[in-house]
């Protein structure tokens, strides 16, 4: 596809099929001129297929909106659930503590190296 057609859209393709299609004027017998049938056939088959190619850019364009918000509500849902998680080691740690106790020197690097990397 070349530099023009960069900002033409859907409408413009249709509209130009439209136009071609209005230059074909019968004779007046009924019939048309064979050269002008190929002039506008040819038009129609490349404005068919430019049309095509911008309705598959806005279908994709359209599909990685709905991944993008899918992604984005997922990220959402696990920051709560992180955040909910954070909230129950503390209280762990606390209720360990309260007892008397510590945690055993494996499971506290755990917890601080979920502090250590907290990135989001």
């Amino acid at each position: 596809m070349n530099q023009d057609n960069i900002d033409r859209y859907v409408c413009t393709a249709l509209e130009e099929m439209r136009s071609s299609l209005k230059t074909l004027r019968p004779l007046a017998d009924g019939t048309y001129i064979p050269k002008q049938v190929d002039v506008v056939k040819g038009t129609l088959f490349s404005l068919i297929e430019e049309a095509q190619t911008y309705v598959n850019r806005m279908e994709n364009a359209l599909e990685q909106e709905g991944r993008a918000k899918s992604v984005s509500l997922t990220i959402k849902k696990l920051k709560k659930e992180r955040k909910e998680l954070k909230a129950e080691i503390a209280k762990l740690r606390g209720d360990v503590e309260d007892k008397g106790g510590n945690l055993p020197e494996e499971q506290s690097n755990r917890f601080d190296y979920l502090e250590e990397y907290d990135m989001f």
